[in-house]
């Protein structure tokens, strides 16, 4: 299954080798080679316009560092950075294999990694030079450190899954939510005393504090105040809040014109018009809340609308509110091919109805979901405060195709084994036998 991944991976990317990247992709590629020469994290769009040197933190370094690594050996083109996509998707494909391998036994293993391997709603990425490749990685490790604890506590596991929600904040910023799903496992560790849960909580923490550290320190070092992770979050919100994001057909999306029009009304041409006459251009901090700020205001002036593009927004990343505008709204806004788009939206249902089974599955059979539901909240929540987007929703489609997993062996063993018992290798079915509960069947 991991071999068949790579093989999707492989076409998909070669198929995208002529595509010139932009926006965000090219962001990510550009910085990578910047890096790679000796020129740290610096704005690439800015580096290549006038050859000044401005620190970039527009986005968390996770993704860049992996493609600078490459760049470092002389893997410097697109292609190159799309084959080492490709193979950090296909980790993910072992990953999620395994995680689902641990949680219901050999089958469900195999069965997740299938879907892995061939779900372009995680391959779409890998295809595309966008951070969502590291995010998918990173929330698969975080899926399988979850599951191994669920089977085996230990205070060593929990600090895996610490790390894996640390790895996970440093691709996509609000992925750092992830670190809190360490309470509700600690909390169902029933061993414990309180004093104990409270020094693995502890200990959880100093792990995430650690791993984030050399950025934060890294970046201290060139900004005015501190950037623990990035400086992207004013104009991401800036995008969004404004009257084509609240009003008309693109509720709930995000717009180009608002991009603009936020970062003019954060004084955006003083800064370009201080660079024109020799000052050093304007860094992503420098407008970050100023960007925050016209945001917020607009979003206190437009209170009563709150309700409508918050459903608007969660409707929009869960394939309920105009699906087929999202999906052409994948290439004008994407780059992605509209077939993809409609591949990826179509797909979700399938995936999201099977893993429902999955996760009924699993709870009834007393398998604690909290944590392991936890990136679907993530993405949620940072939807209802952002936009909605099928991009966004990537890391919460690595736990949908998990539970999907579990949602086929169910309905294979309910519907065509009569009732057959779970695999007895599996966490599920011991949770099951701990329950009394027995063959877990309809």
């Amino acid at each position: 299954m991991v071999l068949l991944g790579l093989a999707v991976r492989l076409a998909w990317v070669v198929s995208q080798r002529h595509v010139v990247p932009s926006g965000d992709p090219y962001y990510y590629h550009e910085q990578a080679n910047l890096v790679a020469s000796g020129h740290g994290f610096i704005n690439p769009l800015t580096y290549a316009v006038s050859k000044v040197a401005v620190p970039g933190a527009d986005h968390p370094p996770l993704y860049v560092a992996y493609l600078a690594l490459w760049s470092w050996f002389g893997a410097r083109s697109v292609l190159w950075h799309l084959l080492a996509s490709a193979l950090a998707g296909t980790a993910s494909v072992y990953a999620l294999g395994r995680a689902g391998r641990l949680l219901a036994g050999r089958r469900v293993g195999a069965v997740t990694a299938f879907l892995a391997a061939v779900a372009p709603n995680l391959w779409a990425w890998d295809g595309s030079l966008a951070a969502e490749t590291a995010a998918v990685l990173a929330v698969s490790l975080f899926a399988l450190a979850v599951v191994t604890y669920l089977a085996r506590p230990s205070l060593r596991q929990l600090l895996w899954v610490a790390g894996a929600a640390a790895l996970a904040g440093l691709a996509r910023s609000e992925l750092i939510l992830l670190a809190l799903a360490v309470v509700p496992l600690v909390g169902r560790t029933s061993a414990l005393s309180r004093r104990d849960a409270a020094r693995w909580v502890a200990a959880s923490a100093l792990v995430v504090a650690v791993l984030l550290a050399p950025w934060a320190v890294y970046n201290q070092s060139r900004y005015h105040r501190p950037v623990p992770l990035s400086t992207g979050l004013g104009l991401v919100m800036a995008s969004a809040d404004c009257d084509d994001g609240w009003y008309g057909p693109l509720i709930g999306y995000w717009d180009f014109a608002c991009s603009s029009a936020g970062l003019t009304a954060a004084g955006g041409d003083r800064f370009a018009a201080q660079a024109d006459r020799g000052a050093v251009p304007v860094n992503g901090q420098q407008l970050d809340a100023p960007l925050r700020r016209v945001a917020l205001r607009y979003v206190g002036d437009h209170l009563p609308r709150v309700p409508a593009v918050v459903g608007a927004r969660l409707g929009r990343v869960i394939g309920l509110y105009r699906p087929i505008q999202q999906a052409q709204l994948a290439k004008t806004t994407e780059g992605q091919p509209q077939w993809l788009g409609g591949a990826v939206m179509s797909t979700w249902y399938v995936f999201a109805g099977l893993g429902i089974v999955g996760g009924l599955a699993l709870r009834r059979a007393g398998v604690p979901l909290v944590a392991l539901l936890w990136p679907i909240g993530v993405v949620l929540l940072s939807a209802a405060l952002f936009y909605g987007i099928a991009r966004f929703r990537a890391p919460a489609d690595a736990v949908v195709v998990l539970l999907a997993g579990v949602g086929v062996d169910h309905l294979v063993r309910d519907r065509w084994e009569r009732g057959a018992p779970a695999d007895p290798e599996g966490l599920l079915a011991t949770m099951a036998r701990r329950a009394g509960a027995g063959p877990i069947s309809r």
